[in-house]
C-alpha cells in the first residue's frame, strides 16, 4: 500500500466500482422506467455477458502488446462511453447496444487490473494485492454504487446520476494517464 502506482490502481477501480454497483443494481429500474420490456432487460444483461467473452480470451494477447497501462485506460474510457450514453439514450431499446461496452471496459479492466496489482506486489503478495484490487472494484465499490445510488436516483434521477458517474470516471481516467502515461519532461542539468 505504500506504492503510489498500487495506490492508483486501487482508486481507478474504486470508482469504476461505484459505477459498476449503480449499473447493476439500478439499470433495470432505469429501463422499467423508460418503458422497457422484461425481454429487453434479460437481453441487455445477455449482450453485457456475451460481449465479455471475446476480452477474456484475447486478455493475454492484449497485455502482452500493450500493456496494463494502456488497457487500464482503454477500459476506463470504454466506461466513460458507457456511463454517457446510458445518461443521454432516452429510447430503451438503446440499452442493448450500449451494454455491449461491458465487455471493453469491464473484461478489459479487470485482466488488466489484476495483471498490474501482480506487478506492483512485493514477491510472495501477488494474491494479496489481486485481492486488494478485487476488494476495492467489486466489494467497496460496488457497495458504495449500490448504497449511495439509490439516494441519488431518489435525488436526482437516473439520466443526472449516470452523467455525474460519466464524469467522475473522466476524471479517474485523467488521473491515470497523466500520473502513469505522460512522459514528463525533465530539465537538462
Amino acid at each position: 500500500l505504500a506504492q503510489r502506482r498500487f495506490l492508483l490502481l486501487l482508486f481507478v477501480s474504486l470508482i469504476y466500482g461505484v459505477s459498476l454497483g449503480v449499473l447493476l443494481s439500478y439499470q433495470f429500474l432505469y429501463l422499467e422506467e423508460l418503458g422497457a420490456s422484461r425481454t429487453l432487460m434479460s437481453l441487455t444483461l445477455t449482450a453485457a455477458t456475451l460481449s465479455e467473452v471475446p476480452f477474456w480470451f484475447l486478455s493475454g494477447p492484449l497485455l502482452a502488446r500493450f500493456g496494463p497501462n494502456k488497457l487500464i485506460a482503454f477500459g476506463l474510457l470504454a466506461g466513460v462511453v458507457r456511463l454517457f450514453a446510458m445518461a443521454v439514450m432516452g429510447a430503451p431499446w438503446l440499452a442493448l447496444p450500449i451494454s455491449l461496452l461491458h465487455g471493453p471496459s469491464f473484461a478489459v479492466l479487470w485482466a488488466a487490473g489484476v495483471a498490474d496489482a501482480d506487478m506492483a506486489a512485493p514477491a510472495g503478495l501477488g494474491a494479496t494485492a489481486q485481492g486488494l484490487f478485487a476488494g476495492a472494484m467489486n466489494g467497496l465499490g460496488s457497495a458504495l454504487g449500490g448504497f449511495f445510488g439509490g439516494l441519488a436516483w431518489e435525488a436526482i434521477g437516473f439520466e443526472r446520476l449516470f452523467l455525474i458517474l460519466g464524469w467522475l470516471m473522466t476524471g479517474a481516467l485523467l488521473v491515470f494517464v497523466s500520473a502513469r502515461m505522460v512522459r514528463r519532461a525533465r530539465p537538462a542539468l
